[in-house]
């Protein structure tokens, strides 16, 4: 696998992936390997940011590294709490999902099959490690609004979507 690279600084990779805001990124090695939309990527940072999978202005995208972090920083409020959080949050950056894989994301992690479970075993609030637990180490995307639209009930309810399978 060849990999790309460019300079990102003021950006944790880790950091970023691991914060709660995705679940779908799996450590390999020295980097992560995940999906943006419907692309497998594997991103890496050691001196600078190294991926394969993805054209550069995806990943840009994708971790946000094109938002001015100093000026954002610099229209915050100068009490303590807020001098506080850019030292402690240095480096985290706010993924930029689209509006369609953040659901997905969230709620249903898929298995090897294909199929989904929900993200907590039901419960509408799933916590980062039970997610991270139940996913699966394949790549998988999340299914597009039409692949789900063509998806029957019976399908649903094998991939143990329980409660959010039924049709009112």
């Amino acid at each position: 696998m060849k990999l790309r690279e460019f300079a990102a600084p003021d950006f944790d990779l880790a950091m970023t992936l691991d914060s709660g805001q995705v679940f779908h990124w799996e450590k390999l090695g020295r980097g992560f390997v995940g999906a943006i939309d419907e692309t497998a990527v594997y991103i890496s940072k050691w001196q600078t940011l190294n991926f394969s999978g993805a054209p550069a202005q995806a990943i840009v995208a994708y971790f946000g590294l094109d938002h001015p972090l100093d000026e954002i920083c610099a229209t915050f409020p100068s009490d303590a709490t807020m001098k506080f959080g850019p030292r402690i949050c240095q480096g985290l950056r706010i993924i930029r999902q689209s509006k369609w894989g953040m659901p997905g994301d969230f709620y249903l992690l898929l298995d090897e099959t294909g199929g989904a479970y929900p993200a907590d075993l039901g419960s509408s609030s799933p916590s980062i490690r039970n997610a991270k637990q139940i996913r699966d180490r394949e790549i998988f995307t999340f299914p597009t609004p039409k692949r789900l639209a063509r998806t029957s009930q019976r399908e649903l309810r094998a991939c143990a979507l329980g409660y959010r399978a039924a049709i009112y």
